[in-house]
């Protein structure tokens, strides 16, 4: 566990984490088993478990011989330049929004779409889309006081399953694992800087003899494409890509023969709108695609996802003001090492403002977020939560249900009105009209450019 913290008084970050670990220890018995666990976990990262901040990642590695499953959960983070990805330009539309703005000091390039790649031995082992991760104060401080976007403290990791490529492991070698973030810059390259790291879970057969056998196919078939226009409402660009990746091979073990096969297919869409003379820019994207494995084709390994996106911003010398809604569906299946089947499904709307005052600093706002979530698993556990903050203190709504919610639940109904700390009254906004209304899109509708002309 890590748990790093930033105190900047002259923000307001001055929050400090809480934090109770709780561990249950019992025999195990006919009823309550031990559960399964794999025989070996292997770091990728730097001595003493710290993360990569370099990209590529590379580490040698050496595999057991009688390894007869291997699954690679991967980290990454983006930070600096790289933290809001999902927004940055393509190079090749820098130029056309530079001239169609007086404001281009922030414009981050190089794209926004990114690939996490898994590498072993110079062959590409698997893909992940990343899931845009919002901090505790991007983009606009007030929407996270006081709920937190989803995955702030618990990020989500990615899983690949590299058994299909045992045969060529297992040979009592070194073997290069690269852990690498693609961007559209030049040669796939990425601004600064995204942290990796992962671990390869291990289970070995009993029988302790070397896993034989051989890569019978690999298939890969990447695709990406690019456009752009210019018109009255801005610049607009659009890039999509899809991945389809998969392997099967045969291991002789030293329990039997098996046939095995990792697959992927994976989709990603994100249209840009950037408005005149740098005045706002919205963002819509949609990122989904599954992962499977088999095992004498019988499905040993499942996670579906889906990463909606929809940000809507405008800044001017005064303020910023910006909505955002943003969704987590994935339902994984994984291997038996790892536990049991889950599903999360949650969404996010915040809506907020920032005020600054005649020398830039951020002098008040306003903020507000709405979240949906559900759970549910395949030992019947449930649980839903709907929660909505306004400004720090004002409990719009908190409603739990399911299995695991307390027995005592606490059930606010939605509050209209409610009074600020300087006694003045606001209305609570109802995001889903608010929406409505400002016609921002959220992802069912792509920012539009009419009468626009191609510069690509």
């Amino acid at each position: 566990m890590e748990l790093s913290n930033i105190i900047d008084l002259s923000i307001g970050i001055d929050g400090s984490f809480v934090v109770t670990l709780s561990a249950t220890y019992y025999r195990p018995t006919e009823d309550f088993p031990a559960p399964e666990s794999a025989n070996l976990i292997l770091p990728i990262s730097k001595p003493g478990g710290e993360r990569f901040t370099e990209n590529p990642a590379v580490s040698a590695i050496k595999i057991p011989d009688s390894t007869v499953s291997a699954f690679v959960e991967i980290y990454a983070s983006g930070s600096g330049k790289e933290e809001f990805w999902y927004t940055n330009a393509l190079d090749e539309a820098v130029s056309a929004i530079a001239s169609n703005s007086t404001n281009v000091n922030s414009l981050n390039a190089k794209g926004p779409y990114r690939e996490l790649q898994l590498w072993i031995d110079d062959r590409l082992a698997g893909v992940a889309n990343p899931y845009p991760v919002l901090f505790t104060g991007g983009i606009i401080l007030t929407w996270w006081r006081p709920i937190a976007a989803y995955g702030a403290f618990d990020q989500p990791t990615y899983m690949i399953d590299i058994t299909p490529f045992i045969p060529t492991l297992t040979d009592g070698k070194d073997h290069t694992f690269t852990l690498s973030v693609a961007g559209q810059g030049a040669n796939h390259s990425i601004n600064e800087s995204f942290q990796l790291s992962g671990n390869i879970a291990i289970i070995k057969d009993p029988s302790g003899k070397r896993t034989t056998g051989n890569i019978e196919s690999y298939k890969n078939e990447p695709r990406i494409s690019i456009g752009g226009e210019m018109c009255k409402e801005g610049v607009r660009t659009v890039v999509e890509a899809r991945r389809k990746l998969s392997i099967s091979s045969t291991l002789v073990t030293g329990s039997g023969k098996k046939k095995v096969t990792f697959s992927q297919t994976l989709s990603f869409k994100n249209t840009q709108l950037w408005g005149p003379n740098g005045s706002g820019q919205q963002v819509n994207q949609a990122s989904a695609g599954s992962s499977k494995s088999t095992v004498n084709f019988r499905t040993s390994f499942r996670d579906i996802f889906s990463y909606p996106l929809a940000l809507s911003l405008e800044t001017k010398k005064d303020g910023s003001f910006g909505i955002l809604s943003q969704g987590y569906s994935r339902t994984i299946k994984p291997p038996k090492f790892s536990g049991f089947s889950t599903q999360i499904d949650t969404s996010q709307i915040s809506n907020g403002n920032l005020q600054f005052d005649a020398s830039g600093t951020v002098s008040g706002g306003f903020g507000q977020t709405e979240q949906n979530f559900t759970y549910a698993d395949a030992k019947g556990s449930t649980y839903t939560r709907e929660v909505g903050i306004a400004n720090v203190t004002v409990l719009l709504r908190d409603e739990q249900s399911g299995t695991l919610a307390p027995r005592t639940i606490r059930n606010t109904q939605s509050v209209r009105y409610a009074n600020q700390g300087d006694g003045h009254r606001f209305k609570a906004i109802d995001l889903a009209n608010e929406l409505e209304s400002e016609q921002i899109s959220l992802g069912h509708n792509e920012s539009q450019c009419k009468n626009g002309h191609n510069f690509m």
